[in-house]
């Protein structure tokens, strides 16, 4: 599961996942306002967010959850546990990577409850009620945080207890989910700088680095490569992409489906420190959307595009492909739609993975039908091939109006004399 929104999930037990002795990763992901509640039976709801019920290994990363509840039943004055994760069963494996689990709620174990103790690392526990953790604590794996002293029974390397993270409030800080940023002032966040970059890996028997934080913002940030922060968030970090320059332009037609789309844009792509091959957009491919609303407030309609493969050329050592895709036989949302493109490759800046322009003509369109109906303002997304990472651009001066009709030529006739 990758970069969703569970909120307002109601069960039992898990009020949004119940995991039942499968494997499960969970990549940038925000779980909001969850909540179990049993009032059938003599139990106290069990995981506001996930109850891990059998064995299986679930993998937790770069994910944040609040505002998570169990809460006691009809029957059960007493007995709820783990408002954001409980881990009720003795043969499970639970890894847990630089999360930030704050204001949840419960019986016991307002972060988290267990049975045995998950493989925790890089985490904030914060104001969880009535404390962050219950029954056995966590296995420390190191730079963890706790505001109280719940969780960390055995104290790893650079973890702090006591102490509090410091967070601002959930807010959208970019990315496809909502996260908590770290305070800067008048107090520096514990959290900050706080993990050596050789440690800001994942929990694998071979660990890999983490690359980006929830909101697929580069990790390290730019400024200090030398160490990343714990939970969540990464502060100073750089977003996937940046938008140098655009024009996008709806020009809708008086017949059905003859409405069109033309984007021309500059965009580098800042990657991560490795500059992963899904990065290349004129070798790999990227997304790209275009939705009406603003990138904080993002419908579920919109232009959606898989711009890949491009045919490559290199000309007097330029390189640039050309695109174009129709349905059938590609996927496509419309059956009359056309996709035509052009993607030239720019010297890379220092410290990018690469920049492009695009031109792009989407034709035989419905753009009533895709939500693209009315005006101003537009979101324009740009994602990698690998959807590891995303940027999202606020669009004011899109250009919106009625195709032009085709002009009639006039033919004169003269008088011969």
């Amino acid at each position: 599961m990758k970069n969703l929104t569970l909120e307002d999930g109601q069960a039992p037990f898990g009020g949004a996942i119940f995991a039942d002795g499968t494997d499960l990763e969970i990549d940038d992901c925000l779980f909001l306002n969850n909540y179990a509640q049993d009032i059938t039976t003599f139990h106290g709801g069990k995981g506001g967010a996930i109850y891990i019920n059998s064995a299986g290994t679930v993998d937790i990363i770069n994910s944040t959850f609040t505002g998570n509840t169990a809460v006691t039943g009809l029957y059960a004055p007493t007995g709820s546990v783990g408002g954001a994760i409980a881990d009720m069963n003795n043969s499970a494996t639970l890894k847990i990577t630089n999360c930030t689990i704050a204001d949840n709620a419960a019986g016991a174990g307002g972060g988290y409850a267990a049975m045995v103790m998950p493989a925790v690392k890089g985490t904030i526990f914060d104001a969880n009620t009535p404390q962050n953790c219950a029954t056995v604590g966590i296995n420390d794996k190191g730079y963890n945080i706790d505001s109280g002293n719940s969780c960390l029974v055995n104290t790893g390397v650079g973890s702090l207890k006591n102490t509090d993270a410091l967070l601002e409030p959930l807010a959208n800080n970019g990315g496809p989910t909502d996260t908590f940023a770290l305070e800067t002032s008048p107090m520096m966040s514990p959290a900050i700088n706080l993990i050596p970059v050789a440690s800001c890996t994942d929990q694998q028997m071979t660990p890999q680095p983490l690359g980006t934080d929830q909101r697929l913002f580069g990790r390290p940030d730019p400024a200090n490569l030398s160490t990343c922060d714990a939970g969540a968030y990464e502060l100073d970090a750089v977003g996937p992409y940046t938008l140098n320059s655009e024009r996008v332009q709806i020009a809708r037609g008086s017949a059905m489906n003859t409405d069109q789309v033309n984007i021309g844009a500059t965009f580098t792509s800042n990657g991560d420190p490795a500059c992963d091959m899904d990065e290349d957009a004129l070798n790999s491919g990227f997304s790209l959307a275009l939705i009406e609303g603003t990138c904080a407030m993002l419908p579920d309609s919109g232009l959606d595009l898989m711009l890949s493969r491009f045919v490559v050329h290199t000309v007097n050592h330029q390189s640039y492909g050309t695109l174009f895709q129709s349905s059938p036989p590609n996927m496509l949302q419309q059956s009359t739609e056309t996709v035509s493109a052009r993607l030239v490759a720019l010297p890379t800046p220092a410290g990018a993975c690469g920049e492009w322009t695009l031109n792009l003509e989407v034709a035989g369109l419905n753009t009533k039908y895709l939500g693209l109906g009315g005006t101003n303002p537009f979101a324009l997304i740009l994602t990698d091939s690998l959807g590891d990472g995303a940027g999202c651009f606020d669009i004011n001066n899109a250009v919106v109006g009625n195709q032009l009709p085709a002009p009639t030529r006039a033919v004169r006739r003269g008088v011969r004399r």
